[in-house]
């Protein structure tokens, strides 16, 4: 009896989260359960089926209903969606937090290099913690370093001349309005804090009129620590006038157990691109001395 009254505790719970977390728009604390989506579909679905299987209808379209929600409401942002992993664009970006501590920084900055990329977004950058990443400066020469909302700096580097740019100290911002193919297109980077009951709903609110005055059109990239369903993400496109791109890409690899063996945990690194920009091939790189791993975007513009 103990036993079953623990199994209907967690199946409640299980189904209250899944559903919380699609109140994000309408409730900043509930983005928070949004982050867990992806885990808590798999434990409801599993629980659905085990329901069904003991005949507990009720149990079993209560968490039917729900995981069909959670799914239709995560589109485009699901596995086998978005752009293809091998495919060719005319431009190419990398979005990369490299860890404000990474020992193997020079290695990252060679494969960046190796990479051929036009433009490189990074977060957590410091040129002390980083000195290898000199060697960019020959084949990516215009940059924009700002001071980032936690530590390290917010960087935009382009191997196209830059004609404007924006820092703000301490807000997680800086942005490059580049030339590129004789288009001005404004690239990003944004570092924004962990969700609920951290700051980023303070965070956001603080760069909205930031985000109103950006020359568009904006291509932006970022360590958003949130999922690209949830409404902080949602809402950084809005204010941008972009798109996150489709599909679903895990960038957050820590080493949870401290072996040496990462595992793939969260997708919180994305790339926003402007209406009517195509994106050719979205891919995520090595794990190369981060917690997160690079993620690589070939575009066209229209």
């Amino acid at each position: 009896m103990m036993i079953k009254k623990i199994a209907g505790a967690i199946f409640w719970m299980s189904v209250a989260a899944l559903v919380l977390g699609m109140l994000g728009p309408w409730l900043q604390v509930a983005d928070s359960f949004a982050q867990f989506r992806h885990v808590l579909v798999v434990i409801v679905a599993v629980a659905a089926v085990i329901a069904g299987v003991m005949r507990e209808w009720r149990r079993a379209g209560i968490a039917g209903v729900a995981v069909i929600a959670a799914v239709v409401l995560s589109y485009p942002h699901l596995p086998l969606l978005g752009p293809p992993v091998e495919g060719t664009g005319t431009y190419k970006l990398i979005q990369f937090n490299v860890k404000i501590h990474n020992a193997r920084e020079a290695e990252a900055a060679q494969w960046i290099i190796s990479e051929k990329p036009d433009v490189v977004m990074l977060q957590e950058f410091l040129d002390e913690t980083h000195p290898g990443f000199v060697a960019l400066d020959p084949v990516l020469p215009y940059r924009v370093h700002c001071t980032s909302a936690g530590f390290g700096e917010v960087v935009v580097r382009s191997r196209h001349p830059v004609v404007s740019q924006y820092c703000g100290a301490g807000d997680g911002l800086a942005w490059a309005q580049v030339n590129i193919g004789g288009r001005l297109v404004t690239f990003a980077s944004l570092h924004l804090r962990w969700p609920w009951p951290f700051r980023q709903w303070e965070q956001l609110e603080k760069l909205k009129p930031v985000f109103a005055t950006m020359p568009q059109p904006v291509v932006l990239g970022g360590d958003h620590n949130a999922v690209p369903w949830s409404a902080a993400v949602k809402t950084v496109a809005r204010w941008t006038g972009s798109d996150v791109i489709g599909g679903y890409h895990t960038s957050f690899w820590p080493d949870v157990l401290h072996n040496g063996r990462p595992w793939g945990v969260l997708p919180i690194d994305h790339v926003l691109l402007p209406k009517g920009v195509t994106a050719r091939r979205v891919a995520v790189g090595p794990v190369i001395g981060s917690d997160h791993v690079p993620v690589i975007v070939e575009f066209d513009l229209p």
